[in-house]
């Protein structure tokens, strides 16, 4: 480059004569070209870029990447203080949790870990609860199977500026719009880096394999298809004029590599971008990808048809959820998040190096270990769940992570139908977490019997408080979300036929109304008039003194003759620009309060946390034999393992706020409640099953409702039953439900291959017939439902069976009669009783 070019170059920006080196220069002049195009797509330049002249649009790109220059100094500055606010933040309550609630060095990080899991789901909740008109405007049917296709038509449309005459369509698209602002501003001011849009926007969605189409042509087929659906309009030459054809086949051709090379699956806005926000003159990156402007909402929707995943509803969804997590990171940890956690960790290391001069074996074992839960993760591998790394897949691995991934959910599907009758326990948890959040148990039990109705529903939503079924999958008793595909929609259909969702939704609403009217009575005590337990638990749940001062600010609401801490002036703090210039903490009040319910709300009905999520990949990706091996082992067992891991932290938070009777006596409720529930679940399942009561005076019967209540499900089964025939849970062996239901459905269906060549492996009664049924039968949903698997048995199930390895009912009844002395009412071949149940006595042979 001619040093004259660089000198103007260098005069545009600002520069002293002779400062641009021939590096730096050729740098720039591919900013200047990126500049201009983008200056060429911008509503102030879009009518008058065509008649300036080169000079004129080279000036123009100067003076805005001067701008630009001047605009990244101070985000820069920004972004350092903000990070530098935040790793001082995690240390002053490092510190406090140390002086007040003695967790230590690594115990300590994990908690902070834990309260981004917790603003995050509040984050999520709050822009959830902001677009209700998004999600109940596109409807579904069939269980959640299928959406409706001229509600996601019409959406399309109205978000593309057309006007559909659809009220709903509209109102929709309108919260969908305020939804996307508002998190975009909230990004922003965490810092985050976010250009604008000008015109509506839905998130795309790429399948990399459907976009790749190896056999249907690849990429010119992918390039023939797209071409006509884009908007021509946006895609210009650096002169302001249009792309040709074939500039714009080349563009296009440039975004298939980007997606089938990355295997990015979901776009949002952070990335698909109108105006990009270059983070430097030189590293600025292009996705093209990301600039798949479409004409009109039904190329939209034709490409998605074709080459998205998942409906609109779950890529909207998504967006929030991503956007919700990024932004709780960010405000947590600080725009660069993962160096605040590589900052604390060393921290905790050195704490606990230095906790090995004085502090005794078991103290240095119990709170001065990088080990949480009762598998031992670490904090790495928390922070790769954190992050999302776990999530991600190992590359080239998706063919396998969608096989075995749909397997899982075929698991959940074909045998989670009864989980319903199992989930009785969460009775029990609801009333011990209502007492340890010291609220009204009698409006406790009117908001368990009144929630169901659509008005509680309603309010319930408005209040952000938002059931799981609508702002995630439902994933209570399996070890990360169901994702997405047909496999995914048939698990979380099954769970809803079961009930299930249902139950566990109404549950958690009864919790979080009653933990909002109570937090609407406590607000009348100011924050030193406050005890030390109530203070205590608050700032557990992310809730301190300055945070209180504006809920007292926000005060209460009246609904059905009940006062609520108002969520509608909640989110007036929060949005009010005002208050968040004086007030850091108001702009996260509202996200905050919401996620602080939910996380106890998942006390009274267990669902898992970051720690127990973490235990079933142990921060694998997916894809890798570790992280595969471990989601197979650990399916179904996040209940459990959630069940006793954070009530055993609860109860250690009782021992340190109140002694070891209130410890003592918080366990003893929950052991025995449970236990209770448990014995109920038991028997009501055996009468469904046609069998008689058990005996309850028996210890063994006692023994299994202590496990079945506590969760333990497949582990109490093994302790009970061990590794005998008279396991509780199918034809399975007691090992091969520890394994986990994928490794025991290959043991079951390995031992129906060998039984067919004469060498089974277990059960040698059984004919291989029969087994291979049982086996196909046990992964079929809605044949295992608690209400339809009795009588499809004696309908015609047990029948066949018997035909095919006669002798098969009478071993079920001896079977039985062994185990625990029960017979049955219902006939195993007939649906007529031939008596009324009655209570076993002992076993006989």
């Amino acid at each position: 480059m001619k040093q004259e070019c660089k000198d103007l170059i260098g005069q545009t920006l600002g520069r002293k004569e002779g400062t641009i080196s021939d590096e730096e220069g050729e740098q720039i002049i591919a900013a200047f070209e990126s500049k201009m195009q983008t200056l060429s797509k911008r509503k102030d330049f879009w009518d008058r870029w065509g008649s300036m002249t080169q000079a004129e649009r080279i000036q123009a790109a100067g003076g805005e990447l001067a701008k630009d220059l001047q605009e990244q100094a101070r985000q820069k500055k920004a972004a350092r203080y903000k990070q530098v606010l935040a790793q001082n933040r995690s240390l002053r309550e490092l510190d406090r949790l140390a002086r007040e609630e003695d967790i230590h060095a690594h115990a300590g990080v994990a908690k902070l870990m834990l309260g981004v899991e917790r603003a995050a789901k509040g984050i999520q909740n709050e822009y959830l609860t902001s677009m209700l008109d998004t999600l109940n405007g596109i409807r579904s049917k069939w269980l959640g199977f299928m959406e409706n296709a001229e509600d996601a038509r019409d959406f399309a449309r109205e978000v593309y500026g057309e006007d559909t005459k659809n009220a709903r369509a509209k109102a929709a698209a309108e919260a969908w719009a305020k939804t996307a602002k508002d998190m975009r501003g909230r990004a922003l001011h965490a810092g985050a880096r976010i250009g604008l849009i000008d015109y509506g926007y839905i998130p795309q969605s790429h399948d990399w394999a459907k976009v790749r189409n190896k056999k249907g042509g690849g990429k010119n087929a992918w390039i023939d298809e797209v071409f006509p659906l884009m908007d021509r309009t946006r895609y210009k030459q650096d002169n302001g004029q249009r792309m040709t054809d074939s500039q714009l086949r080349d563009f296009l051709g440039e975004a298939w590599e980007d997606i089938v090379t990355s295997g990015h699956n979901a776009d949002n806005l952070w990335d698909a971008l109108e105006t990009p926000v270059e983070p430097s003159l030189v590293g600025y990156k292009k996705y093209p990808h990301r600039e798949l402007h479409f004409k009109d909402a039904d190329s939209y929707l034709q490409y998605e048809a074709k080459y998205g995943q998942g409906s609109l509803t779950s890529t909207l969804i998504g967006h929030v959820s991503k956007m919700s997590h990024d932004i709780a990171m960010m405000e947590g940890f600080g725009p660069q998040a993962e160096t605040t956690f590589k900052f604390l960790k060393e921290i905790a290391d050195a704490q606990a190096l230095d906790a090995r001069r004085e502090k005794s074996s078991w103290e240095l074992l119990t709170k001065y270990s990088d080990h949480h839960g009762l598998t031992r993760v670490t904090l790495d591998e928390m922070w790769r769940v954190l992050s999302g790394e776990a999530s991600a897949m190992a590359v080239n691995s998706e063919p396998a992570v969608r096989f075995l991934s749909g397997w899982r959910n075929l698991e959940v599907a074909g045998k989670l139908g009864k989980a319903f009758i199992s989930s009785f326990s969460d009775i029990a948890t609801y009333f011990v977490a209502t007492g340890f959040c010291r609220m009204d148990f009698g409006q406790g039990m009117r908001f368990l019997f009144s929630v169901y109705g659509s008005d509680w529903k309603d309010y319930a939503n408005r209040c952000g408080l938002i059931a799981d079924s609508i702002s995630s999958d439902f994933i209570r008793w399996g070890s990360d979300n169901l994702g997405q595909g047909w496999t995914a929609k048939l698990a979380n259909a099954s769970m809803r036929a079961s009930f299930l969702t249902a139950w566990t939704d109404a549950v958690r609403r009864a919790f979080n109304l009653n933990m909002l009217a109570s937090l609407g009575k406590l607000i009348e005590k100011d924050w030193s008039a406050l005890d030390d337990y109530d203070r205590a638990r608050l700032q557990d749940g992310g809730i301190g003194e300055a945070e209180w001062r504006l809920m007292q600010e926000a005060g209460t609401e009246e609904f059905k003759g009940v006062k609520f801490l108002s969520y509608k002036r909640l989110k007036e703090i929060s949005s009010d620009p005002k208050r968040m210039i004086v007030d850091e903490n108001a702009e996260s009040l509202a996200s905050k309060v919401i996620g602080f319910i939910l996380n106890e709300g998942e006390m009274a009905s267990l669902g898992p946390d970051l720690i127990t999520r973490t235990e079933a990949s142990r921060g694998n990706k997916r894809g890798t034999m570790s992280g595969e091996l471990w989601r197979a082992a650990m399916l179904f067992k996040s209940f459990p393992l959630a069940m006793m891991e954070k009530h055993w932290r609860r109860a250690q938070f009782l021992n340190h706020h109140g002694g070891r009777v209130d410890q003592l006596g918080y366990l003893a409720a929950m052991v025995v409640s449970t236990t209770v529930m448990g014995a109920l679940s038991l028997q009501i399942q055996d009468l469904l099953n046609g069998k008689d009561a058990e005996d309850v005076t028996s210890g063994k019967f006692w023994a299994a409702a202590l496990t079945k209540g506590g969760g333990l499900g497949f582990l109490g089964d093994w302790i009970v039953n061990g590794l005998s025939d008279d396991s509780r849970y199918g034809a399975m062996s007691g090992a091969a439900n520890i394994l986990g239901p994928q490794l025991g459905s290959v043991i079951e269906a390995s031992d129906a291959a060998f039984a067919w060549a004469r060498a089974p492996i277990y059960d040698k009664d059984t004919k291989p017939g029969a087994k291979t049924v049982r086996s196909i039968r046990s992964h079929l949903p809605f044949l295992n439902m608690w209400y339809t698997s009795t009588a499809i048995d004696r309908a015609f199930m047990n029948e066949f069976n018997e035909w095919m390895s006669p002798g098969y009912l009478s071993r079920m009844e001896k079977k039985l009669r062994r185990g625990t002395g029960q017979d049955y009412w219902l006939p195993l071949d007939n649906l007529t009783p031939t008596r009324a149940p009655r209570m076993a006595d002992q076993p006989r042979k």
